[in-house]
């Protein structure tokens, strides 16, 4: 059975998790069947509102928390990625910096500046006063973890889950 690779955030520290919380902070992955009708309704949501993201992109002075999730294939596989300090080429081209350690493709490092289209994106996210806005995947996977484990993640990063 295929699955969605994700991380959830782009924070990295070396312990071992047993909470979707550590899971984000420690930059673990978490699979997500292919089928999952909340991460597909996720993407949908995400792809949907992805205007609403670049007017406010564009109307703030500090880019530097602002984030898209692109998915990169190699060959059969896919597995999204948290792309920071990106640039708008053109209406539908971009570039950016991957902000995670790639677990299942090969094609891509962390660090490596990539180029990608608007088709390639499947989520946004940006921090403003400590809140989190979008990261609408990062809800998609709270709906397999307890209600005590989704409160703490959506406390500890100011999330508002709305898919």
């Amino acid at each position: 059975m295929k699955y969605f690779i994700f991380t959830i955030v782009f924070m990295s520290f070396p312990l071992v998790a047993e909470t979707i919380k550590e899971k984000a902070e420690n930059d673990e992955v978490t699979f997500v069947k292919k089928d999952d009708p909340h991460m597909l309704k996720a993407f949908e949501k995400a792809k949907g509102t992805l205007h609403s993201f670049f007017t406010i992109y564009k109307d703030t002075a500090s880019k530097q928390n602002y984030y898209l999730k692109v998915g990169i294939r190699d060959g059969e596989d896919v597995e999204y990625f948290w792309v920071g300090d990106f640039r708008v080429l053109s209406d539908n081209s971009f570039s950016g910096e991957i902000n995670n350690q790639p677990r299942l493709v090969r094609n891509v490092k962390l660090g490596e500046t990539i180029q990608f289209s608007k088709a390639d994106v499947y989520d946004w996210m940006y921090l403003e006063n400590n809140k989190m806005h979008g990261n609408f995947t990062a809800c998609a996977m709270l709906v397999h973890e307890s209600a005590e484990q989704q409160e703490e993640f959506k406390k500890a990063y100011g999330l508002e889950c709305e898919i």
